[in-house]
């Protein structure tokens, strides 16, 4: 008899931990890195980071929500964040 209502004890909880947590992933956090701004003499950060994962037009997107323009957005590995080379159209009109 106290064996079983050991198991029943050990059920009840077991049944109450899996429905608090359903619907939910554990997953672990990616790692953002910065998106710099590559303006030909400097590098300016944007304010902006992403996944080292993600795909080069969406962060093109971000950058434009920002109000850059850029033409060029890579991976640096070395520097340890995403660079876009953008116009400055400011330098090119004077």
């Amino acid at each position: 008899m106290i064996e079983i209502g050991r198991a029943a004890r050990n059920f009840g909880w077991l049944s109450l931990l899996q429905g608090f947590g359903a619907g939910l992933e554990m997953t672990m956090p990616h790692r953002r890195f910065p998106v710099l701004v590559d303006k030909g003499i400097r590098r300016l950060r944007s304010g902006l980071s992403a996944d080292p994962g993600e795909e080069p037009a969406i962060v093109a997107l971000k950058l434009r929500d920002k109000g850059f323009d850029a033409y060029r957005i890579r991976f640096d590995a070395e520097a340890k964040a995403w660079v876009a080379a953008v116009m400055d159209w400011r330098k090119q009109a004077a």
